[in-house]
């Protein structure tokens, strides 16, 4: 009878000659793949067509060193690229939404604390630790005769700022800052004249600073904004509903949206911390299975 450790002995032992530097990754060994379904040794047709990537995924082989070609399907760029008459946005404060007019210029970026680890005696980095994310950027208005942001602010807001200035002290009533304005959510709608979308939500915008300029060499007065914001959904190609519109707040329909659910998950950090960790563990899942190392 065979020993039942034969299969571990050898390939504790080629560990160990791997790890030695005896040997390397691309070593022919000659030996004849096994299906680890039946144990059974793979036949020579078999044998022969191992040498694919699925067939050594299914035996158990390494695929170390193998590239493949992405295979996921590609948008087409023609016809899917946007200029700044193509967008428009609109906002939400609560369940109040707005078109945010005026707006001239909108960035954003993300920034992510990734702290290095370091091993003595090595000069690269052993790792990076995933700290927190930090979503800002900056608005543009082109300057009024009133605050582009007070017209987003809904009606029953307790402090809302003044369309009209009045001198009666009588029609005083409390103002309202930029800074002041609650959190809101901002998607940006990009829509070419090819029908084809794309949206950008941006998620618990609140305003940080303000600042503008007025010169007599200017032809055009803006007013700027500095925000920081809860999260951020890459942009995405989106599609008309059944009336022809890009509505992400389904107004047309006055029926529930499913943004209220998708700004929970975004903003608590439930969507992309959870698809970070399935994608790790499914990263971890494949070098153990198909590489046969820890991970």
């Amino acid at each position: 009878m065979q020993d039942p450790n034969a299969l571990f002995n050898s390939m504790e032992a080629l560990r160990l000659l791997f790890e030695n530097r005896i040997i390397h990754g691309m070593t022919p060994l000659d030996v004849r793949p096994i299906d680890l379904y039946t144990g059974q040794p793979a036949d020579e047709a078999d044998a022969a067509i191992s040498n694919t990537y699925q067939n050594r995924k299914l035996y158990g082989l390494p695929t170390q060193g193998i590239f493949t070609a992405n295979t996921a399907p590609k948008s087409n760029m023609m016809y899917h690229t946007f200029t700044g008459t193509d967008i428009s946005c609109v906002a939400s404060v609560g369940n109040v939404v707005s078109e945010l007019r005026g707006l001239t210029t909108l960035s954003w970026s993300i920034h992510r604390g990734k702290q290095t680890q370091r091993t003595m005696g090595k000069s690269s980095p052993a790792g990076r630790g995933r700290g927190s994310r930090t979503v800002a950027g900056t608005m543009v208005f082109a300057l009024s005769d009133h605050h582009p942001l007070s017209e987003i602010v809904p009606d029953d807001y307790p402090v809302k700022q003044n369309t009209m200035w009045s001198w009666d002290p009588n029609q005083w009533k409390p103002m309202i800052l930029a800074d002041m304005i609650p959190p809101f959510d901002l998607v940006v709608v990009l829509w070419n004249e090819y029908g084809n979308a794309s949206v950008l939500p941006i998620y618990q915008i609140d305003i940080v600073d303000e600042g503008s300029v007025i010169g007599v060499d200017n032809l055009i007065t803006e007013l700027s904004v500095s925000y920081v914001a809860g999260a951020i959904d890459p942009i995405s190609q989106a599609e008309p509903d059944a009336n022809g519109n890009i509505d992400p707040f389904n107004l047309t329909f006055s029926s529930f949206s499913d943004m209220w659910m998708r700004r929970e998950i975004v903003t608590e950090g439930i969507a992309y911390s959870d698809l970070e960790k399935l994608y790790e563990n499914q990263f971890a899942y494949l070098v153990t299975k198909n590489i046969g190392l820890k991970p």
